[in-house]
């Protein structure tokens, strides 16, 4: 009897650990496994609204070609801080094929000053990917914009670094 009872507790503890084994492996694959996200892009700003003493909303807009989206074109609405440099906003991305990937970024710029005396802005700006439609439904990630913005022409080339992880992948 004890040995039937052990057995069966043998059996109960193992079925244990084999679904555990699965339910995480399960999660695992629905997760995804984060993948590179690199990228070119090139930007204009479009608009630029005063919102306080210190603060501009501006929408930029662009394209350029990254990993998992091809050629893509997107807008970045953002909140810009006049003293500080400080960039808030989204960016919504569009692939080729409609499919768009949405994020969130904030970070700052510094004034650099090229040997004529032209002012640029640069500096790295944290993309935080909230999701987006088709294979980008339920992404997530982060990745660094690295900007370089010419305050003459208000026009901007941007890198893209970092990871995006695809939901189901």
């Amino acid at each position: 009897m004890r040995l039937q009872a052990a057995r069966l507790a043998s059996r109960h503890v193992m079925g244990l650990i084999v679904s555990t084994i699965l339910l995480f492996s399960c999660g695992q694959a629905l997760a995804g496994n984060a993948v590179p996200f690199k990228g070119v892009a090139e930007e204009q700003a479009i608009s630029a609204v005063p919102v306080d003493a210190d603060h501009v909303f501006v929408t930029t807009v662009g394209g350029g070609t990254a990993t998992h989206l091809g050629a893509f074109t997107f807008v970045s609405p953002h909140l810009s801080g006049l003293s500080d440099f400080s960039i808030d906003g989204t960016q919504m991305f569009t692939a080729a094929n409609g499919d768009e990937l949405d994020a969130d970024i904030v970070g700052a710029l510094h004034p650099e000053v090229d040997a004529s005396g032209h002012v640029f802005l640069v500096g790295d700006v944290t993309g935080t990917i909230t999701g987006g439609t088709g294979r980008f439904e339920n992404a997530e990630g982060s990745f660094t914009f690295s900007i370089v913005f010419d305050t003459a022409t208000f026009h901007s080339t941007a890198t893209i670094d970092g990871v995006i992880q695809f939901a189901g992948k």
